[in-house]
């Protein structure tokens, strides 16, 4: 009598479009498809880790309860940073789900994949702290510091391997479902092309450059424009500019960390059409729309998982975190219309 195949999800990253990872677990598990192995990168690291772990329905509880006009409570902003938030409270929430379960006691083999920002080497996490590896894998560069690990700055995988299908084989599967988030991230632009004057010169001159830099300036937040002159004043008076910009950081970190929960409980409460990401976020999260889009089919070229699932989530941003149950209903459409196609796998 023939083995059973051995099944592997590689769960790719997304952000807040990840919460789809939730309803393709369901229906696997629903349908009686027994899952051998999980490899997951940044928000699939964290939905695999909590399966592996069996805290899915702890999670999806929490999911259900949860008053996302609070998020500003799982952000905690750092100034001077390597990331706009420190991830404390993301460790805590991580905690509260995987306690200190460390990735060798889950029921299934996983694997979480982080990047090193200063090689750009791929890290897997197949062993050690469950909340550290997921942490890693999850820090999007700009937003959440660096993690330090073994002479590392690790920050999310997504930015060497959104979809870990490569990782999902070495940890034994032999058929691999790869879940790619990232294939209509480009419908959805979080940048609006600047207008041009039918008449508007093609030529570019110094005086173009100063009011070009000068214009950017103004784009910046507050807080980041005012750190950009005291680093002049600091040319011309050191000693008063160091004294200055310290008592200035101080008195920043203050007023973010006051008005941190009005700036998020309002961007949640937006309709999509109303929402203006500051420019920084802006500019960060349609980088990483464009990246990983191209990143994912290079890896399926070098990597082809054996079934393919990209949930319908064009109208998903990667901040809608308040859209949990309709990235879940997305997950669950596409994983039942697979349904054949992963059962033929399994017996081929």
């Amino acid at each position: 009598m023939n083995a059973r195949k051995k099944l592997g999800l590689a769960l790719g990253s997304g952000s807040a479009r990840g919460f789809a990872h939730i309803g393709i677990l369901r229906v696997l598990r629903e349908e009686g498809l027994p899952i051998d192995c999980i490899a997951g990168t940044s928000m699939g690291a964290i939905v695999g880790a909590v399966y592996a772990a069996g805290a899915l329905p702890q999670a999806e509880a929490m999911l259900e309860n949860f008053d996302w006009k609070n998020m500003a409570g799982l952000l905690d902003p750092q100034i001077p940073v390597s990331g706009v938030f420190g991830g404390r409270q993301i460790e805590k929430l991580l905690k509260t789900l995987l306690s200190d379960k460390r990735i060798e006691d889950f029921s299934i083999p996983f694997a979480a994949i982080a990047a090193d920002v200063a090689t750009g080497e791929e890290v897997m996490f197949t062993s050690g702290d469950a909340v550290k590896a997921v942490r890693a894998s999850m820090s999007i560069p700009g937003i959440f510091t660096p993690v330090p690990h073994e002479n590392r700055f690790l920050v999310d995988g997504g930015i060497v391997t959104p979809v870990p299908v490569r990782a999902a084989r070495m940890l034994g599967a032999d058929v691999v479902i790869a879940v790619n988030l990232a294939a209509e991230m480009s419908k959805r632009s979080y940048i609006k092309p600047p207008e041009r004057d039918d008449d508007e010169r093609s030529g570019f001159d110094a005086s173009d450059m100063v009011n070009s830099l000068r214009a950017v300036e103004t784009t910046l937040p507050p807080f980041l424009r005012e750190a950009i002159q005291k680093g002049r004043d600091f040319l011309e008076k050191p000693a008063q500019a160091v004294e200055e910009w310290f008592d200035d950081k101080v008195e920043r970190g203050r007023e973010v960390l006051s008005e941190r929960a009005t700036f998020f409980s309002d961007w949640v409460k937006k309709d999509d059409d109303d929402i203006e990401l500051p420019d920084m976020f802006r500019v960060i999260f349609n980088s990483i729309n464009i990246m990983q889009g191209y990143l994912a089919e290079a890896n399926f070229a070098q990597s082809p998982p054996d079934i393919l699932l990209v949930p319908d989530l064009a109208e998903i941003r990667l901040v809608d975190f308040n859209k949990p149950q309709e990235c879940i209903r997305k997950g669950e459409e596409i994983a039942r219309e697979a349904l054949p196609q992963i059962r033929a796998a399994l017996a081929g």
